[in-house]
C-alpha cells in the first residue's frame, strides 16, 4: 500500500489560494467509476469519496492506495479546478518503488491492482489471490499472476516484448507495445505493426457514432471494448461480437454447452462440446498465444499447456490422454493489444460416454 497523493501535496486555486474547503476524488484510472482511499496503509480506515483539504491546501487525511487512478480537485463551490490520469501510489512505506510491496495478507483486485514483487518486477492479479506470492507464482503456474511492463522512455536498442509501455521521447505520447520489438521506434510505426497508442478511452456514448478500431470503456460490465465496425448506439456489453470485442484481454468465463447449442453465438468465448473444444469467430484484436486444462478444485495441477501463437486455434489437439471420469477447468491466453488470460471454466467431466475407463484426446477446433 502506498500513497496515491503524497503528504507533502498542496493545492491552490487560479489565484495561488489553497483551495480551502475545497476536496479530492478518486476514480479507477482513466473510468468515472469510484476507487476507494484508506488513511491508513493497512486498508482498515476507508476515506470519504470527498478527502478534504486543510487551510494550508494539503489533504487532512492520507490516501493510500495500490492501484493507478484518474484524481479529480474541487474547490470550496464544488467546480472542477483540476484533473489528472495515470496517477501513480508514491511508493510503499519502506520502499522507493513506484507500487507498493507485495503483502500476503492483503487481498487483490484482479486486473486493476499493482503490486512490486520481491525481485522489483510489477505484477497485477489475473484472480482473486490472498497469499498467492506473484514472484513465486510467476515463475511456476502463473495462476493468480502476470508480469507487467510499466512506463518508461523508449530506448532503441532495448528489446520490448507484448504489453511493454513506453513515451517516446519524440512527441512524449504512450505507446503498447503489441508485438515484441527491438529497434522499431514507436512514433515511426505508423501501420501499427509494433506498436499502438497508449490513448486514454472515453466511456461510452451511445449516441455516438464510433469508427473501425475505436475504443471505448463501457460502465456497464466496467470493460474496455474496440470497435469492429462503423456503427452507433449498440451498446458494448450487450453485443454479440459483431461490433464490438473486448480490448482489455479478460476474456469472459467458458460456458459448458451441448452439441446441440453449436448454433448459438458464443462471440469467441471457448465452449465445451460433447467431445471437443470449440473458439467461434477470430479477432483481429487478439491472437490466441496459450491453450490449458487444469485437473482438480484447487487448480494447481497443469495437465496440458500448448502455446500456439495463431489467429484461431485450428484442428490443435491436445497432444495428452483425458480421462473421461476426471474433472477439469480450462482457460485460452491471449496475446497482441490488451494481452490477457481469460477467466477459467467451470468445472467440466467428461462423463457424457457411457464408457468412463476409457482414455482420450480433446481436439480444439476453430468455429
Amino acid at each position: 500500500m502506498a500513497r496515491i497523493l503524497d503528504a507533502f501535496s498542496k493545492f491552490f486555486d487560479g489565484n495561488g489560494q489553497p483551495l480551502v474547503g475545497g476536496y479530492a476524488k478518486f476514480f479507477i484510472n482513466e473510468t468515472t467509476i469510484a476507487a476507494d482511499t484508506f488513511d491508513d496503509p493497512e486498508e482498515t480506515i476507508v476515506n470519504p469519496v470527498k478527502v478534504p483539504f486543510n487551510a494550508d491546501g494539503g489533504l487532512s487525511l492520507n490516501t493510500y492506495a495500490s492501484i493507478l487512478m484518474t484524481v479529480k480537485i474541487f474547490d470550496s463551490q464544488d467546480v472542477q479546478a483540476g484533473s489528472e490520469d495515470n496517477v501513480t501510489p508514491r511508493g510503499g512505506l519502506t520502499s522507493g518503488f513506484a507500487y507498493a510491496n507485495w503483502l500476503s495478507s492483503v487481498t487483490y483486485v484482479p486486473f486493476i491492482s499493482i503490486v512490486t514483487g520481491s525481485d522489483n518486477n510489477y505484477y497485477t492479479p489475473l484472480q482473486t489471490n490472498a497469499g498467492q506470492d506473484p514472484v513465486v507464482d510467476f515463475a511456476g503456474s502463473g495462476l493468480f499472476w502476470k508480469r507487467i511492463n510499466l512506463n518508461e522512455f523508449f530506448v532503441i536498442t532495448q528489446n520490448y516484448n507484448t504489453g511493454a509501455r513506453v513515451i517516446s521521447p519524440t512527441n512524449l505520447k504512450r505507446y503498447i507495445c503489441v508485438s515484441p520489438s527491438l529497434g522499431n521506434d514507436p512514433v515511426s510505426d505508423t501501420t501499427g505493426i509494433r506498436w499502438y497508442l497508449d490513448e486514454a478511452i472515453l466511456n461510452f456514448a451511445i449516441g455516438r457514432t464510433y469508427a473501425i478500431n475505436e475504443k471505448c470503456f463501457d460502465e456497464v460490465d466496467n470493460r474496455f471494448y474496440i470497435a469492429q465496425t462503423s456503427q452507433a448506439g449498440n451498446q458494448p456489453s450487450s453485443d454479440s461480437g459483431t461490433n464490438w470485442l473486448p480490448a482489455d484481454g479478460i476474456v469472459t468465463k467458458p460456458a459448458n454447452v451441448l452439441p446441440a447449442d453449436l448454433d448459438d453465438d458464443v462471440s469467441r468465448t471457448p465452449v465445451l462440446t460433447g467431445d471437443s473444444y470449440a473458439i467461434s469467430g477470430s479477432s483481429v484484436v487478439h491472437k490466441y498465444s496459450r491453450f490449458e486444462v487444469y485437473s482438480d478444485v484447487g487448480l494447481t495441477t497443469l495437465v496440458y499447456k500448448a502455446d500456439v501463437f495463431i489467429d484461431d486455434l485450428e484442428a490443435h489437439i491436445v497432444s495428452v490422454p483425458l480421462n473421461r471420469a476426471t474433472t477439469y477447468y480450462w482457460r485460452v491466453a491471449y496475446s497482441g493489444e490488451r494481452a490477457g488470460t481469460s477467466l477459467f471454466s467451470d468445472a467440466t467431466s467428461f462423463s457424457t460416454v457411457p464408457d468412463i475407463s476409457e482414455i482420450f484426446a480433446i481436439n480444439s477446433d476453430a468455429g
